[in-house]
């Protein structure tokens, strides 16, 4: 099922998580690679039961196309930074002028 945002799951940022907080301010994605890695046996600062709990807040986050409280508690979409929101739209702008130029 395909969602409305524009954003993909794996880029939502996790936050104010009290029980893991070495997961906060990292992408689900980068989240669920670190719990691999636990899973693989190496070595995690985090109890198992709270990796475990962990998952499955995150694989619950969306069920059924709803959000659920720990999706609406400690995912956010991230923010584009002002300097980087900048360098997109002038080098958009400058491909654009150079797409004119060609055709003249």
């Amino acid at each position: 099922m395909q969602g409305t945002l524009p954003i993909g799951f794996g880029d939502l940022i996790l936050h104010d998580l009290s029980a893991t907080p070495d997961y906060n301010n990292l992408t689900v994605r980068q989240a669920l690679a670190a719990l691999n890695s636990a899973l693989a046996g190496l070595p995690t600062t985090d109890s198992i039961a709270d990796l475990d709990d962990l998952t499955h807040d995150i694989n619950a986050a969306f069920f059924m196309a709803s959000p659920s409280q720990f999706a609406q508690d400690h995912l956010n979409a991230p923010v584009p930074e002002p300097s980087t929101l900048t360098l997109m739209v002038t080098s958009i702008a400058g491909i654009a002028a150079a797409r004119r130029s060609q055709r003249d």
